[in-house]
Formats: structure tokens, sequence, C-alpha cells
């Protein structure tokens, strides 16, 4: 007489689906961290490259830049209507010198705070906050 097996999965066939769900997980959820923060970041990027026209525009028209040695760009007098970015707490005017403009972002737990600027010429760079790689893991 012979005995059936029995159908269905070992334990040890459960914990191994549960490991390789486990690093795929580990794996994705960090590079869709990152994603969105790029996708957060663009829109400063973006803000940027609007205010430095407007200060390119304003320096025509006076002969220096709007701003202080930092101001809140909403009171230096720029001729745009902008609204402050959602992911971005200070964007702010320098008359001279370089940056022009800069964003600061101060609520990102993953990264840190970091700060996005534009130069006259239209570079943009970042400052690291408190996580060390935060700019060029945004790319700039």
């Amino acid at each position: 007489m012979r005995l059936g097996r029995k159908k269905g999965i070992t334990l040890l066939e459960l914990m191994i689906v549960v490991i390789i769900i486990g690093v795929l997980v580990g794996i994705a959820i960090p590079q869709y961290l990152n994603v969105v923060e790029r996708q957060k970041a663009s829109e400063a990027v973006q803000l940027l490259g609007v205010l430095r026209q407007a200060q390119i525009r304003y320096q025509a028209a006076n002969g220096v830049f709007a701003g202080g040695a930092s101001s809140p760009c909403d009171t230096v007098g720029l001729d745009i209507d902008w609204s402050a970015p959602q992911y971005f707490q200070d964007v702010d005017c320098f008359s001279g010198g370089t940056p022009i403009v800069a964003i600061t972002r101060t609520t990102n737990t993953a990264y840190g705070q970091y700060v996005l600027s534009i130069d006259e010429d239209g570079t943009i760079n970042c400052s690291n906050g408190a996580v060390a790689g935060a700019c060029s893991k945004l790319g700039y």
C-alpha cells in the first residue's frame, strides 16, 4: 500500500518567500523615497528659475539685485506673483554675490535640512544639512 503525500507548503518554503519579499522591500523603499524627494526638489528648482529671471529683470532696471543680506523674496518688490513652495519653507533673495536666490527644505526626515540655491548664471547648488550625501542623492 502506498502512502499519499500531503499537499501544501512547508514552513521552510514559507520562510524563504518571506525573506525574498523582505529583501525586495528593503531595496524598493529607499529608492522610492529618493524619487519622491527628487520630485519635491524639482518644485524648488522650477521656482528658483522663475525667481532668477525676476532678479535679473530687477537688476537691469535698478542696477542691483533685489533683497538684502538675506531677505524673503516675497518682500523685495520683484515683478512676479508667486506662491510659496509646498515642501520648502524659506525663500530668500540676496542683493549681491552668489547666490541670488536660495530655498531651504527644513521639514524633511529622510535627508535633513538642505538648501537649494541659484546664482546669476543659472547654476543650481545644494548645500547639505544634517544628512551627508543628501545633495548627491538629489543630483545636485
